[in-house]
């Protein structure tokens, strides 16, 4: 019985850092989103950040869809639990810089788009004041996303490059 009790405390305490390096390694690989998604899924009442990678993980999972269908289902219950993780927590610019980068890889005809300007400046902003609280690997990622991705101003490419 003890046993029992211990394997279900550790299948619903994910460590953050492994879910962001299952994450990660979900954007090429459809086994390990469906077995991170389900890891994230379990979780009775995640928290903000969790939520936001539940998100994220669900809506990688339409790349590896067939039909549209199954792809739009993906983006839609993704996109919606990503919104509510900024609900649960504005400030959390991880959470943001999630959002950011799966409206980003959306097409441009689909509806799941129409947060890109807002994260982008709560994102840029946090970074470039240096109050943004992200890991540096991940402050690092988001600075070089945005370089690439984002409509900045001069200055704001500036300030960013300064940052790498």
């Amino acid at each position: 019985m003890m046993l029992r009790l211990f394997v279900v405390i550790i299948l619903f305490n994910l460590n953050i850092d492994e879910v962001r390096q299952r994450y990660q390694n979900a954007l090429s690989d459809s086994e390990t989103a469906e077995s991170l998604f389900s890891d994230l899924n379990a979780q009775s009442s995640p928290q903000p950040l969790i939520l936001a990678y539940k998100g994220a993980t669900r809506a990688v999972m339409a790349q590896y869809a067939l039909s549209p269908a199954s792809k739009l289902e993906y983006v839609r219950e993704g996109s919606g639990w990503l919104d509510d993780a900024v609900i649960l927590d504005p400030n959390d610019m991880e959470i943001r810089y999630l959002r950011y980068t799966v409206e980003r890889s959306m097409p441009v005809f689909l509806p799941y788009r129409t947060h890109l300007g807002q994260d982008s400046q709560r994102l840029t902003a946090a970074l470039i004041s240096g109050k943004h609280g992200l890991k540096p690997e991940i402050a690092d990622q988001a600075i070089r996303f945005l370089l690439k991705n984002a409509e900045l101003e001069p200055a704001q490419r500036k300030k960013l490059e300064s940052l790498i």
